[in-house]
């Protein structure tokens, strides 16, 4: 009996933890998309402005 509250309360640990890291990843996926979108807009103002000098 003893045993079995302590490994559900191992299993809330983890599940506490694994929270944190799927938050932490979803964080970090944010902050990916938010760069790659920032560099696109940069990419893209870079070529029309390069295309628009050319005509």
């Amino acid at each position: 009996m003893q045993f079995k509250s302590r490994r559900r309360c191992l299993t809330l640990d983890y599940m506490k933890k694994g929270d944190a890291a799927l938050f932490l990843h979803l964080y970090l996926f944010l902050i990916f998309l938010h760069i790659s979108y920032n560099l696109l807009l940069l990419l893209s103002s870079c070529f029309f402005s390069s295309f628009f000098v050319i005509r």
